[in-house]
């Protein structure tokens, strides 16, 4: 079984036009949420999941992110426009290097959180320098969560062009 989260602006760390955005995690529907949790959890509560995650993939995302340039990078206090040979695009490869080694696949546990107020987000994303955020483009890129023989995988999808 698959689902697919689409970026929008909110959850991307790569924008077309510049806005101030300190978010650091990903908003879930109610469906996703339910797909990966069985609707296990109530709310006010959170859970881990751990999902396998692929190099290639964000390779890969890191290159379509590059084709695009220019584009913003923002924090709640700036927005800066990125041009291809930025040093923060060779920082987001060596990120890679750094959290996959000479693995192709690695498992990532994030912290899915059901706030009282019904918001849904996964957060605890940001792990030694990486974030699957920081390879999300607005627009541009989606998430596809795969549930296989009782196991999460999550793959990064970088143009719409491959969904």
């Amino acid at each position: 079984m698959k689902k697919i989260k689409y970026i929008k602006r909110q959850d991307s760390h790569w924008k077309q036009a510049c806005g101030y955005s300190g978010e650091t995690s990903l908003n879930l529907s109610n469906e996703l949420m339910d797909f990966l949790t069985n609707g296990m959890v109530s709310p006010g509560e959170h859970c881990g999941i751990t999902f396998s995650i692929y190099k290639i993939e964000f390779e890969r995302a890191l290159d379509f992110i590059e084709s695009q340039l220019p584009l913003f990078v923002s924090t709640s206090k700036t927005c800066d426009l990125v041009h291809k040979g930025d040093e923060v695009l060779t920082k987001l490869r060596q990120n890679i290097s750094s959290i996959f080694g000479n693995s192709e696949r690695i498992y990532y546990t994030v912290n899915l959180f059901y706030r009282s107020d019904g918001r849904i987000y996964l957060n605890g994303l940001r792990q030694n320098g990486f974030s699957i955020r920081d390879y999300l483009v607005e627009n541009s890129s989606a998430i596809e969560f795969i549930i296989s023989e009782g196991e999460f995988s999550l793959h990064l999808l970088s143009s719409i062009s491959e969904m």
